[in-house]
């Protein structure tokens, strides 16, 4: 393990060595992985092993850090359709995924690969990323694209079982691209360009651009004040996004949000806009808010979902926290209508979380 870092340390350096004419000796000592005066093939000290949000392997020496992290998640879920002549009633595994991350040279550079394990194994994420300065970072792979602050949210940090439908109809899911971005002073940013999904070819692509703004200790990608926020915590966010396609029609998307939590309380809506050449332009927006009536165990949350001219709908939510996010039970009742052919749909959904 310990020669294997040194050579995957070696491997990031390849770039630079051939540059700058330093040997690998010379690299590594000023990179910080080996002390001055150590030879690069000797034993190097001992890692540590803890739990951090996972399990975690750390060579504080070394600069090297390795974590695996596991997500299952499954539910029993019964609709009913007016006018169906029967109702849906099943079990399903919604998730089971398996994460591997870490970073090197003092966290200069950080990675992570993540199988999903549903159906047919497949990779979900997968990416390497340069943190090059405090205010900039560049990152190259597979992962989600920048619209929907909710779809960007991780399954297991939801605050109900799904995300809005209408987070659904905008978002333009996972994609192999590359992206820039950085954090300065409560602000981030971020410009990416991914394969877009509209193209066979492989010839156009997606570009996304983020600015968002956060007030307070919050994690914006987690739904719920499951940390019982004893300072009020902000974000508000714009994505935009043009798929560009030479066989098909433009697409431009735009996405606005906000979150708020504290003591217990939480907020958030989206606002979403689309504009496709072809066809009528598309409008959406969700609020929901949850509020935690035994601290830090029980939440009851509430949303409205409107796609405009569509369709609209609620849901209602009870959550127990055994172990924050990472560990909860989630009892869903949604209600959907269709504008054009006035039929209501009813979930029943019981979901069961787990993420270590």
């Amino acid at each position: 393990m310990q020669k294997a870092g040194i050579i995957f340390a070696a491997a990031l350096l390849v770039i630079p060595a051939v540059s700058q004419a330093k040997t690998l000796d010379e690299l590594l000592v000023e990179r910080g992985v080996v002390a001055k005066g150590t030879d690069s093939g000797s034993d190097m000290s001992a890692g540590k092993v803890y739990y951090n949000k996972g399990t975690r392997v750390d060579f504080p020496d070394s600069g090297f850090t390795f974590g695996i992290n596991t997500q299952f998640i499954t539910r029993y879920e019964y609709t009913d359709v007016d006018g169906a002549t029967d109702e849906n009633s099943q079990f399903t595994v919604e998730s089971a995924r398996v994460s591997v991350s870490g970073s090197a040279l003092n966290k200069e550079f950080e990675y992570k690969v993540e199988g999903d394990f549903v159906d047919s194994p497949s990779i979900a994420d997968g990416w390497l990323k340069w943190n090059a300065c405090d205010p900039m970072w560049a990152k190259m792979g597979r992962y989600k694209t920048g619209i929907a602050r909710q779809y960007n949210n991780s399954d297991w940090k939801l605050q109900f079982a799904d995300r809005s439908f209408v987070t659904n109809e905008f978002n333009f899911g996972r994609s192999e691209g590359l992206s820039i971005g950085g954090n300065m002073e409560g602000f981030s940013y971020g410009l990416a360009a991914f394969n877009d999904a509209q193209d066979a070819a492989n010839t156009d692509h997606l570009y996304v651009a983020n600015l968002r703004y956060t007030m307070g200790d919050m994690d914006v990608y987690s739904e719920g004040d499951v940390d019982n926020s004893a300072d009020h915590g902000f974000t508000v966010g714009a994505a935009y996004a043009i798929s560009e396609n030479d066989a098909a029609e433009d697409l431009d998307v735009m996405n606005i949000d906000a979150m708020w939590k504290y003591a217990g309380w939480s907020v958030a809506g989206e606002w979403f806009s689309s504009d496709d050449d072809a066809a009528i332009d598309q409008d959406g927006w969700y609020a929901q808010a949850g509020y935690f009536i035994v601290a830090n165990e029980v939440e009851v949350a509430f949303r409205y979902n409107d796609l405009e001219d569509i369709s609209d709908g609620w849901d209602l939510g009870v959550n127990y926290y055994w172990w924050k996010h990472q560990l909860k039970a989630q009892f869903n009742y949604s209600q959907r209508s269709d504008d054009a052919s006035d039929v209501d749909t009813d979930r029943f959904i019981l979901q069961l979380v787990a993420w270590t």
